[in-house]
């Protein structure tokens, strides 16, 4: 069996302030070759890293469609699965290479948590959104909910994140007040901490028919999107 590497990389979006993982097999950008864009590292990473590999074959997007954003539109996605010594890819529907990848599971494993430890591309606020997407998974999980995505806004000096458990986007926002990243994450894990009915929130449905139905875990105080007034 001819075994092939791995290299992975952090550049930015070319139409946006955004991020996107690259995947170079054999030395080819994969994402670049075939004109879409990397997913955002964050997202594939963190708080669990989905390029890991199992005995258990799982699927994962790799790639978003460079119109629309869209990982499902892009229709690029690969089945992981370790055999042994082995780390294969295969590829689930839109094919980027002609035939199966294999890597040795050493060097595989080796590189994917060096990209994933690597911090140094990171603006401030996505280092204080990695810090938060780690902490928050204990108080979201119980609730369905997951950290989703961040809006940079430093201008307006607002770190803004958004969380979502599919079928609603919960909107928070946090002044920086001159915190360092640290400091900020800390603050947001203290205002997670509490009862969701006590966060100050905004939520939105993913369904028009649930625009007049908040979630459960939403307290009087919450707001409703006003796109759906």
């Amino acid at each position: 069996m001819t075994l092939d590497t791995l290299s992975l990389s952090v550049a930015p979006w070319p139409e946006g302030p955004w991020f996107q993982l690259l995947l170079h097999v054999n030395d080819v950008d994969l994402i670049a070759a075939a004109k879409v864009r990397g997913m955002k590292p964050h997202e594939m990473l963190l708080p669990v890293n989905r390029l890991a590999a199992t005995p258990e074959p799982h699927t994962v997007h790799i790639a978003r469609c460079p119109a629309c954003g869209d990982a499902d539109c892009c229709d690029t996605d690969v089945t992981i699965t370790r055999d042994g010594d082995v780390v294969h890819w295969d590829w689930a529907r839109a094919k980027l290479m002609d035939r199966r990848v294999s890597f040795p599971s050493a060097d595989y494993d080796a590189e994917i948590a060096r990209v994933a430890a690597d911090d140094s591309w990171e603006t401030p606020a996505l280092r204080a959104a990695r810090q938060v997407r780690i902490d928050s998974h204990p108080y979201l999980e119980p609730l369905g909910l997951e950290f989703e995505n961040i809006v940079e806004r430093t201008k307006a000096g607002i770190f803004d994140f958004t969380l979502t458990n599919g079928v609603y986007q919960v909107v928070m926002e946090v002044p920086w007040q001159d915190r360092s990243p640290s400091e900020l994450a800390a603050a947001v894990r203290e205002m997670l901490a509490l009862p969701s009915q006590q966060w100050d929130a905004t939520w939105s449905p993913t369904r028009w028919e649930l625009r007049d139905t908040p979630p459960l875990f939403a307290g009087s105080g919450w707001r409703r999107n006003p796109i759906f007034d």
